[in-house]
């Protein structure tokens, strides 16, 4: 710690920052990998099933995926949380 606590102060607010977007940023990404691994998956089913017609349901698929997987509530971004 240093001498001057309003900079120790700022110093671990701007870390309690990063490490929250840094988990927003992380719920975003595994949100947005599983809707693709979903979607992907039945497109295959699909395609196997159908054929190429089977492609055509494509983006419903991904519209029934995105609707049914929503991402978490974004964190506050300068609040302390007891599990990081």
């Amino acid at each position: 710690m240093s001498d001057v606590p309003e900079l120790d102060r700022l110093i671990e607010d701007h870390e309690v920052f990063r490490t929250n977007m840094r988990w927003n940023q992380r719920d975003a990404m595994f949100t947005a990998l599983l809707r693709l691994q979903i979607t992907a998956l039945v497109s295959f089913c699909l395609w196997a099933v159908l054929g190429f017609a089977g492609l055509a349901g494509v983006p419903v698929v991904w519209r029934l995926v995105c609707k049914e997987l929503q991402p978490p509530a974004p964190r506050d971004p300068f609040r302390r949380y007891r599990a990081m």
